[in-house]
């Protein structure tokens, strides 16, 4: 996919011992601004966030992620990764979107 006109990332955390979730968003649509978001978000593995997504243990939190893209027409991406297995590009968008949205 090319570089989308605007985008909209929502990390939605759930689960941990009480059990409660929180949300985090941003958006870009500017050039610039989805262009600095684009390499990161094509960097994830989307297609093996399934496998990633059982919490291995009890009262750990488990992340669903959401990309909408406009590019002409709407797209959108999800995943759910487990906290365990939170690493590399998943846990750079994670942080860059908790951080985004502060």
């Amino acid at each position: 996919m090319s570089v989308p006109e605007s985008l909209t990332i929502t990390v939605r955390r759930s689960g941990g011992v009480a059990g409660l979730s929180r949300t985090w968003t941003v958006s870009a649509s500017d050039g610039s601004s989805v262009a600095a978001w684009w390499p990161l978000v094509e960097s994830c593995p989307w297609d093996a966030s399934d496998e990633a997504a059982a919490p291995e243990g009890a009262d750990r939190y488990v992340y669903a992620i959401r990309v909408e893209t406009t590019a002409g027409s709407s797209s959108e991406r999800d995943a759910r990764v487990a906290e365990a297995r939170l690493s590399g590009p998943w846990k750079e968008l994670v942080t860059r979107v908790r951080e985004g949205s502060a």
